[in-house]
């Protein structure tokens, strides 16, 4: 049995796989800049799927946000070298996931657009040449915290059509206190953030939110993928649950700088499987 692991800030995506069963859940985000390892270790032991199969797992396959040092990736390595002890354990980023998910063995763009974003050229190999990725507070461009932070602002600064500010606040029960106490002083603001983006998704056809959404990711298309594509003939594909939610918005900003996206997942992890699948044991 083998291990798929593809972690963003927000959630895990799992897939125990063997032949011919394949068994997948979610958990929260395993990002090693904002997790507790002991207090992710024990919640991680205590869901039942692990606690089952974790002495099967003959090889672990672990792409994710934030691995993308000796550093980061030893924090997840002894998190799960704890839990899946007789299992070779292999650690990259989330991006190599998404690009090796997205392409195989071709070269191309790869870019994730969730919690937070990432870019990167991919040779059919490795990763050739990144753009720089800041977290939420300095880039994180097209992401959901991007877009739910732009919103925010609006929010406070009374600049959201009356309709849209009062099914903001209905629906999220905020309050400027709360929204800064989230932002400032609680654990994990960047998925605080985030969430606000489903709001967005939702009213996605209302002006308001059409132009958080398209300067969002018109942003990530100037900082990122402009500077990667050095010829209009690279294959640009995304992953990611807010490519997913805005696929449209991200084919006509491909469009209006003559590029072209020609595939769009919700998340990489069929991909991953299609890539693993042969070395099950």
């Amino acid at each position: 049995m083998i291990l798929i692991v593809d972690s963003g800030s927000f959630k895990t995506d799992w897939t125990f796989l063997s032949s011919p069963s394949k068994i997948q859940f979610q958990t929260i985000g395993l990002h090693p800049y904002f997790i507790d390892s002991k207090d992710v270790q024990n919640k991680l032991f205590k869901i039942d799927h692990i606690k089952k199969y974790k002495d099967q797992v003959r090889k672990v396959f672990f792409y994710g946000a934030g691995c993308n040092s000796e550093k980061n990736k030893d924090i997840i390595f002894q998190i799960l070298k704890e839990i899946f002890r007789e299992a070779e354990i292999q650690i990259d980023s989330d991006l190599l996931g998404a690009a090796k998910a997205l392409f195989n063995k071709q070269s191309g763009i790869a870019c994730i657009l969730g919690t937070g974003s990432n870019c990167c050229f991919y040779d059919g190999e490795k990763i050739t040449s990144t753009t720089p990725s800041l977290g939420y507070i300095l880039g994180d461009e097209g992401s959901g915290a991007y877009m739910g932070k732009l919103l925010l602002k609006n929010y406070l600064y009374k600049q959201l059509p009356e309709k849209l500010e009062n099914q903001l606040k209905n629906n999220y029960q905020i309050t400027q206190e709360k929204i800064l106490q989230a932002i400032y002083n609680d654990p994990y603001p960047n998925r605080y953030i985030a969430q606000f983006s489903k709001f967005i998704s939702e009213y996605k056809n209302e002006k308001a939110m059409s132009d958080i959404v398209y300067y969002s990711i018109e942003a990530f298309f100037i900082n990122h993928i402009l500077k990667l594509a050095e010829n209009k003939h690279n294959n640009i594909r995304f992953t990611g649950s807010v490519a997913w939610a805005f696929k449209d918005f991200i084919t006509s900003i491909a469009g209006k700088y003559s590029l072209s996206v020609d595939h769009i997942t919700q998340t990489p992890m069929q991909g991953l499987i299609n890539l693993h699948k042969r070395e099950i044991l």
